[in-house]
């Protein structure tokens, strides 16, 4: 065994016993009851004295090995701190150019995600996200940031009570964006009641932050404002009138409001390059004065509009290409609607609710009055009433590609009678209830017919399905755990397996199927590779149909998406 020395004194620090220190005076007693004799007790004194002294010798000697030990690790730890600090001093940032640098800035987020959701800007104004936090890391990264304008050009103005610091922030952005083109977001949160003159009073130090932004409308490439429902706060925007020349996105919202009129919005009037526009309820088209025909993509929701008043925006906006409804039925709705014509529209998304009174039959008129020719995806969302209204317009859709259909509350033989009539379907989406799920399912894997002329959708290759209001498909386990009922994803693999190995002529093999599960992960893989199993014990042990499982979560928690791959 090697030997321990003291750098300083030389002494051994090796912690064997000799011979001499395992040398007992008294050997002979070890293992007996006998008492010692005076001279081997006298013996035994004298060794225990040694031995003592022995004791104290190597406890200083372990304080001094300890000392010793902490000084290099003391030491060790400032070599590699030291070290640490000059490899930095070879770190690649280091030889990046400032242009390269700030061209990466550039791609950063520009700020927190914020709270309010409105055109999803983020928090530009948060000190620990985006271009402030890139401003403090170091000088050179302060210069960097500080010199690249695209940076600063996302603008997420919060209205708050007592935020005049707000002001310096605003001026701060704007004057470091130079004069590139600005993304910007006014969010009220002052709660203002309607207090009249009084009450606008309190909060009026927040125009000057709307006039602010005003005198650089030139520089506008989306806006999006949330603004009490008062003329006051449209009229400080007033200096942008004229000056919205390369505004192309605009959104308009109105907080805290009830009332069926708003202010009139003419601000935006001289906008040649505004082609998306988004508002709420709130907000009518009568109320908006820009050039309707430029607009090519339109979004009308948050909350519910009147039917009536959607009819009234796509009669308004001829050449739309993709729009988003949110449309409510009221009992004071007309029965009548007159034609829709929108040659260019491409992408329709409906969600329709029904108000108090309102009679379910109402909106078949609208379906009848839409005229679109050249609609590819078409998106429907509706409650408890008949979908057969809309199948005329399936008939009249010839170049459909993509539906998605979620239709709570229709009967099995309702819902495909309306979707036999959209042949051209290649994407299918479908949100289906406990009543009408099997026989649904049922329905599209039917694939015994000879020709491709009577089967549903000879030309699928994507299908998801959706349970709504999954909670009523579900099975509770004994060990706690929550799987979808076993028939009903009997129903969807047979689906997938009919529509995946149809050998028709003229019908086109299902690529993927997705189901909505609401297990984790290695729940929902194991129940369909166990239904996978027993359809390869039934084909003499051959697999079925080739086919890849996959499992994608959904955020939130609330589950995730089996998705079943034809293999080529």
């Amino acid at each position: 065994m090697s030997t321990l020395f003291c750098s300083g004194c030389e002494r051994s620090l090796t912690g064997t016993l000799t011979s001499k220190d395992q040398a007992s005076p008294t050997p002979q007693l070890f293992g007996t009851n006998e008492a010692p004799s005076s001279a081997e007790a006298h013996a035994i004194r004298e060794y225990l004295l040694d031995i003592e002294g022995e004791i104290e010798q190597t406890q200083s000697q372990i304080l001094q090995v300890q000392s010793i030990l902490a000084g290099l690790q003391s030491k060790r730890e400032k070599l590699k701190s030291f070290a640490h600090k000059h490899r930095r001093l070879l770190s690649p940032l280091r030889r990046l150019f400032p242009e390269l640098l700030s061209e990466i800035f550039s791609w950063c987020p520009k700020g927190a995600p914020a709270q309010h959701t409105i055109a999803q800007i983020p928090d530009s104004f948060h000190p620990y996200c985006g271009p402030l936090l890139l401003s403090q890391i170091c000088r050179p990264w302060r210069s960097a940031a500080i010199a690249t304008p695209k940076l600063w050009t996302t603008i997420r103005l919060v209205l708050r009570p007592r935020s005049k610091l707000r002001v310096t922030l605003l001026d701060l952005f704007l004057s470091r964006s130079g004069d590139c083109g600005l993304i910007i977001g006014v969010v009220d949160n002052l709660n203002i009641s309607d207090q009249g003159a009084t009450g606008l009073a309190a909060h009026s130090f927040h125009l000057s932050e709307l006039r602010i932004l005003a005198r650089e409308a030139h520089r506008w490439k989306s806006a999006f404002f949330n603004l009490p429902p008062y003329q006051i706060y449209w009229d400080a925007l007033s200096e942008a009138k004229g000056k919205t020349n390369r505004l192309d996105q605009l959104g308009l919202f109105l907080s805290q409001s009830s009332r069926s009129e708003g202010p009139v919005v003419d601000i935006f009037a001289n906008s040649p390059q505004l082609a998306s526009l988004s508002l709420d309820s709130c907000v009518s088209m009568s109320d908006l004065l820009v050039d309707k025909s430029k607009i090519t993509r339109f979004r009308y929701e948050k909350p519910a509009v009147p039917l009536d008043r959607c009819v009234e925006a796509m009669r308004s906006l001829p050449n739309l290409e993709h729009c988003v409804l949110h449309c409510l039925v009221l009992a004071l709705n007309s029965s009548t609607v007159p034609p829709i014509f929108l040659h260019s529209l491409r992408y329709l998304d409906i969600r329709i609710d029904f108000g108090p009174h309102a009679h379910r039959g109402q909106p078949s008129a609208f379906w009848d009055a839409l005229q679109i020719p050249n609609l590819s995806s078409l998106r429907v969302k509706a409650w408890y009433h008949s979908p057969v209204q809309i199948s005329h317009l399936f008939r009249r859709c010839q170049n459909l590609k993509k539906l998605t259909i979620i239709w709570k509350g229709a009967e099995a033989e309702q819902l495909l009678e309306t979707i036999q009539h959209a042949t051209a379907i290649t994407s299918l989406s479908l949100g289906l209830d406990r009543e009408n799920f099997l026989q649904v399912l049922s329905s599209l894997a039917s694939t015994d017919e000879t020709s491709s002329s009577q089967l549903l959708f000879p030309g699928l290759k994507e299908i998801r399905i959706y349970p709504v209001e999954i909670e009523n498909f579900l099975d509770f386990c004994n060990d706690g755990t929550v799987r979808l009922s076993s028939e009903f994803l009997r129903a969807f693999i047979q689906m997938a397996h009919a529509r995946m190995t149809a050998r028709i002529s003229g019908i086109a093999l299902l690529d993927t199927a997705s189901l909505h599960h609401p297990a984790h992960s290695e729940a929902a893989i194991e129940v369909v590779n166990r239904y996978m199993h027993v359809m390869r014990s039934q084909t003499s042990g051959q697999s079925p149909f080739p086919v890849q499982v996959y499992y994608s979560k959904l955020s939130g928690g609330s589950g995730g998406i089996v998705k079943m791959q034809r293999s080529s």
